[in-house]
């Protein structure tokens, strides 16, 4: 099972968002005149939020310590079916961060 990772440019919405814009190109065909008509302006909000997460999912992979061998091995595993779980005890771990967490999620 792969997990894919989110670009942060794909988010839009909270609060202090920064916009960027980036211009399109023109349609072919678009004008009869030799002269290109002027490009039209798109804009991508991103979230505070979500650069923050970039930035941590960044500090992340790269930080020190981190056995990608076990990594890979536990994602061989999940996808052959053969890694061992007990459903409870995630079930459990679950609630416990629910009740961690609060309404703040």
């Amino acid at each position: 099972m792969k997990i894919p990772s989110v670009s942060p440019t794909l988010v839009s919405g909270a609060n202090n968002d920064k916009t960027v814009e980036a211009k399109k190109s023109p349609t072919s065909g678009a004008s009869s005149s030799s002269t290109p008509a002027p490009a039209a302006a798109d804009s991508v909000k991103i979230s505070s939020t979500a650069v923050d997460m970039a930035k941590l999912e960044q500090g992340v992979t790269q930080a020190d310590g981190i056995d990608r061998a076990k990594i890979e091995e536990i994602k061989a595993a999940l996808q052959r079916g053969d890694y061992p779980f007990d459903p409870e005890k995630v079930a459990e771990k679950m609630l416990n961060m629910e009740s961690m967490y609060g309404s703040r999620i």
